[in-house]
């Protein structure tokens, strides 16, 4: 997953939800990386 999926995705998410701070997106984006490989 490349990170303009990511991004897309989060946005995409965020009407559905709270806005996740920073941190927790970055923790999510590492989380998604580290599954990827």
């Amino acid at each position: 997953m490349d990170v303009e999926q990511i991004l897309n995705y989060s946005s995409e998410n965020e009407s559905l939800m709270e806005s996740p701070t920073d941190e927790e997106i970055i923790q999510g984006v590492m989380d998604v990386a580290v599954d990827d490989k």
